[in-house]
């Protein structure tokens, strides 16, 4: 965790970069042997010997990060976490020189020093901070090698006019610079705060994994290639943590209609479920459904339920019966299951002609369609109960055909 000696530790770091960098490019000698680095501000004293200056000349809130550890304060104001203070650092590189190209090869020095350097590992940061101390304080327990971030060294570009009022500001005459931003320094506090405290609860547990600890449906498997569910077959639910005391399935109508009663399965484990949809044409429903487990898994004494995905069950065509009244018109009789429940709308197609039957005030397994308009001949009959339609293909040949009993003659 580092502290209010982050900003300190930066520039000891960025300092000894460019005095290692003079030396590994050889400039000691050439220039006189007394080149050094400060952290001072810009001078315009003519005297200082060959040396490069490193000066802070502006810190700033670093965007990204000074929001993360918001709120850090409960409602009554007590303190629930310390929110570090976040800090982009913003040096200016100068350059001075005794004598002709010496600002020039010193800017050079400490350009590529830090240009080979971009981002300072932690390994990098102990090594350089190890020795530096002011007095007696010793730079390395700043903490910046244990931080959250890395130190991020990158060039700033400025134009004309910033340079004109950053050494406007000095009161001193321009010298070679260049300028750089270092992200991100991490002030952290040690003060106490509130913590919730543990739990011990055995509904609670933690697990390493993306799955859902509780009761999950991932698909419903139908009879192959069939859309829907037919009263008496049976269906296979996949999913996760599925087994448990006392599991049934449920289903609840999307639109009209009471919610089936609960079904008891055939078979569960853990990640599958088999039932098979009682024939109860009396009290089951056609139509979209929403389809959840509810059991009570191992160790708990309260159910809990799945998630829910959708189920079409559809309607069954058991009879249909036309009646000739004259040519050109005919009665038609069906008799279907399940019945038809209060309020379902029921829509019976007779080849491209599409017979629309009044909402139903109550439960029935008849539908009469008086004088209906409809010539003699063959046609491929459809029932169609809240927008699920009844089988009339036959999937298991290839290529499908129209199922044979769903081609109704008319006399």
């Amino acid at each position: 965790m580092s502290n209010a000696l982050a900003i300190a530790g930066v520039s000891a770091l960025l300092r000894q970069l460019l005095l290692d960098g003079i030396d590994a490019h050889g400039l000691q000698a050439p220039l006189g042997g007394s080149v050094t680095v400060k952290t001072v501000p810009p001078s315009n004293d003519s005297n200082f010997p060959d040396r490069l200056n490193l000066y802070l000349y502006q810190t700033s809130e670093n965007p990204a990060m000074r929001n993360m550890d918001l709120p850090a304060r409960t409602s009554m104001g007590d303190r629930r976490r310390n929110a570090r203070l976040t800090l982009d650092l913003h040096y200016l590189l100068t350059a001075y020189g005794s004598d002709d190209y010496h600002s020039e090869l010193l800017l050079g020095s400490g350009m590529h020093s830090l240009h080979e350097n971009p981002i300072l590992s932690r390994d990098v940061i102990g090594s350089l901070l190890s020795t530096v101390a002011v007095g007696s304080l010793a730079l390395n327990t700043a903490g910046l090698a244990e931080q959250l971030e890395l130190i991020k060294i990158t060039p700033r570009t400025m134009d004309s006019e910033e340079l004109s009022r950053i050494w406007s500001m000095f009161q001193t005459p321009y010298h070679s610079s260049a300028a750089y931003c270092v992200t991100v320094a991490l002030i952290e506090s040690d003060r106490p705060a509130i913590v919730a405290p543990p739990v011990l609860d055995p509904r609670f547990a933690a697990a390493p994994s993306l799955d859902s600890p509780y009761p999950t449906i991932t698909s419903i498997e139908l009879p192959t290639a069939e859309t829907g569910l037919l009263l008496g077959e049976t269906v296979s639910i996949r999913g996760l943590h599925l087994s448990g005391t006392e599991p049934t399935i449920h289903l609840q109508p999307l639109l009209n209609g009471a919610s089936h009663p609960p079904i008891t399965p055939d078979a569960t484990a853990d990640d599958e479920i088999r039932f098979t949809l009682p024939n109860l044409p009396s009290t089951s429903n056609a139509g979209l459904h929403e389809l959840f487990v509810e059991v009570i898994r191992p160790e708990e004494t309260t159910s809990r339920t799945s998630n829910k995905l959708p189920l079409a069950v559809q309607p069954e065509i058991l009879s249909l019966t036309p009646n000739r009244l004259s040519s050109e018109r005919v009665d038609l009789s069906l008799t279907i299951q399940p019945e038809l429940a209060i309020n379902q709308i029921a829509e019976l197609i007779i080849g491209s002609e599409s017979i629309q039957l009044a909402a139903a005030s109550s439960r029935t397994n008849t539908l009469e369609i008086p004088g209906f308009r409809l010539p003699p001949g063959n046609y491929l009959s459809r029932l169609r109960i809240d927008g699920v339609d009844c089988r009339f293909i036959d999937r298991s040949t290839s290529p499908p055909q129209f199922l044979s009993d769903r081609i109704i003659s008319i006399p």
